[in-house]
C-alpha cells in the first residue's frame, strides 16, 4: 500500500491529520511538489522541509544514534 493510500485512509478517521515531507534541493531527487499536491487534495496539515547537502552531511553520521534512541 502506498503512503498516499494510507494517508487517505487515515484522513477519514483522524481530524487535523498532519503530513510531513522532506524535499531535496536537487530536483532529480525531490518529490515534495507531488507530496504537497496529495496533501492539498486530502486536506491535511502539511509540513515541508527542504534538505540541502549541508543538512545531509550533518545528519547522516548521526542517524545510527538517532535511530537507536527512537527504538529504545
Amino acid at each position: 500500500m502506498t503512503v498516499q493510500a494510507v494517508t487517505a485512509l487515515l484522513r477519514n478517521s483522524v481530524a487535523n491529520l498532519n503530513t510531513y515531507t522532506i524535499g531535496f534541493s536537487d530536483e532529480a531527487f525531490d518529490e515534495s511538489k507531488h507530496a504537497k499536491k496529495v496533501a492539498e487534495h486530502l486536506g491535511t496539515n502539511h509540513h515541508e522541509y527542504t534538505c540541502d547537502i549541508k543538512d545531509a552531511t550533518t545528519i547522516i553520521p548521526e542517524l545510527p544514534f538517532i535511530c537507536r534512541r527512537a527504538l529504545w
